[in-house]
């Protein structure tokens, strides 16, 4: 059955599938390991205003729209099957969908260290309104035992102040779901 969403309530589907409760196309997302971060975003529990969004791509293990009166957030979590050309290159990604020009170097972007390789990325755009929080977590909290690193992708594009109200949410959110912490 389709799972109720609100506040409090878990998001995931049966067998552990992820935020789409089942929605996913079957071998379109790398494999969750059970004590990986696959089963664990099936048992986070969201914050009350953030919604569930089905995701017809089969991309996004779990999608949420966070709604707040300043603007809201999309926050999205993904996998793929290499690094996406590594931490530069992502970042740079990144600044292209603010229209920000790319940097040579990591030194040149400031990241905020979460610990157990999962590394957080705040951006502005030029104007100051649009804002994207990520993060990328590529160390084992990332695979199950056996299944080796499996980075994740976790994106919170919004509102400069819409990403700004939800951003403990989603730490709380990586620091849970990537990086296994109670």
């Amino acid at each position: 059955g389709s799972p109720t969403w609100g506040a409090g309530a878990s998001w995931g589907g049966a067998g552990g599938v992820g935020a789409m409760g089942g929605a996913l196309a079957k071998g379109t997302v790398p494999p969750m390991g059970a004590s990986g971060v696959g089963a664990r975003a099936g048992a986070f529990v969201a914050p009350a205003n953030w919604k569930a969004e089905a995701d017809g791509s089969g991309i996004l293990a779990a999608a949420f729209t966070a709604e707040n009166a300043q603007g809201g957030a999309r926050i999205t979590l993904a996998s793929l099957f290499n690094d996406g050309g590594g931490l530069l290159a992502n970042i740079n990604r990144w600044r292209g969908q603010l229209d920000l020009a790319p940097v040579g170097t990591l030194a040149e972007q400031p990241t905020t260290d979460l610990g157990g390789g999962a590394v957080m990325v705040d951006l502005r755009d030029a104007a100051g309104a649009r804002g994207m929080v990520m993060a990328v977590v590529t160390g084992r909290a990332g695979g199950a035992q056996g299944e080796g690193v499996q980075p994740w992708f976790v994106k919170m594009p919004g509102s400069v102040k819409g990403a700004e109200a939800e951003r403990a949410a989603f730490e709380r959110f990586v620091r849970t779901v990537g990086l296994g912490e109670p």
